[in-house]
């Protein structure tokens, strides 16, 4: 049988834990740990010891509650909105295989729900939602990350992936820089890295250590940092400037009905993402990022519905 913590005050046998500051993420190994009173009248006698520990603390848990809620938006926007023609998932040594069907540039994307049905690995499936899709991540965060800290954009290659993940056919992505974000703490030496898109290379965290993160995955840095200043669709006004992605009727029409989507996410974003969404209990948490996954998945759902109506 474990033996219970000590409380804080009296250092009696202690049940009840501060939930500020409860499950805030470490930066250095062991400065997160909760902190134990064996009632409410020991932890009103402790706050004002306490406060100074718990406000950074609570300020790290609000962080990573962004990312988490950052990286269910990506998921849920890419299973709604899917635009690869996949037929098969097949991992093989340290590369996960994603067979797609390829079509002519002179025919639309089909867009549809995720096929869970190919894989029911769940890091699997978060890997072909958000394979070669940091760009899309980057810029669909900005209305969600705007309650987190001074940030910046950067490009780097990662060294050590859990898995690789390939589309085939499809050209060899294993070279390519992967795009994250890097957030500041005012008032603080922490630097931390935000990669939602990091699940295609079987990464499960969204928000860690800046040195770490760095280390784990062997990364090397290879653009910026710079400025993150983007918006939903700023990756789509570049690519419409490109002339080998509009040079069919089809890939006009393709990337304005992914505005279209992209406008629905912002809007929705604007509409019903508070501050509030990440205070409370980490219950209170879970149960409105269920809640914000539903209600996104509805919003993009009606929109696809009508998508036969969309003209250029």
């Amino acid at each position: 049988m474990d033996c219970l913590p000590l409380c804080a005050n009296c250092s009696a046998p202690a049940k009840l834990k501060c939930s500020a500051c409860l499950n805030a993420p470490e930066y250095e190994s062991g400065d997160a740990a909760g902190v134990a009173y064996c009632g409410p009248a020991c932890q009103g006698q402790h706050w004002n010891t306490h406060k100074s520990y718990c406000a950074p603390l609570k300020r790290r848990k609000k962080l990573l509650r962004t990312a988490v809620l950052a990286k269910t938006a990506l998921l849920t926007y890419r299973r709604v909105n899917y635009d690869i023609d996949l037929v098969k998932v097949e991992k093989q040594g340290d590369t996960l295989y994603l067979h797609q069907k390829l079509h002519s540039i002179t025919k639309q994307k089909s867009r549809g729900p995720f096929p869970d049905q190919l894989t029911p690995h769940i890091k699997y499936q978060e890997a072909a939602l958000a394979a070669n899709q940091c760009t899309t991540a980057m810029a669909i965060l900005g209305p969600l990350i705007r309650f987190a800290s001074p940030i910046e954009i950067m490009d780097l290659n990662v060294g050590r992936p859990v898995f690789q993940p390939k589309l085939v056919p499809g050209p060899d992505a294993a070279n390519l820089p992967h795009t994250v974000l890097k957030l500041g703490r005012p008032y603080s030496k922490e630097t931390w890295v935000l990669d939602i898109s990091g699940c295609q290379y079987g990464f499960h965290d969204s928000l860690l250590p800046y040195h770490r993160y760095i280390e784990e995955g062997m990364c090397r840095i290879v653009n910026g940092p710079q400025t993150y200043d983007a918006s939903e669709t700023s990756d789509l006004d570049f690519y419409e400037t490109l002339p080998f992605m509009t040079r069919s009727k089809a890939q006009r029409i393709d990337l304005a009905t992914e505005r279209r989507y992209r406008r629905c996410f912002a809007d929705f974003i604007e509409r019903h993402v508070e501050q509030t969404i990440l205070e409370g209990t980490d219950a209170d948490f879970q149960s409105r990022k269920k809640q914000f996954a539903m209600d996104l998945t509805a919003q993009l759902s009606s929109l696809q519905s009508r998508a036969q109506s969309f003209n250029v």
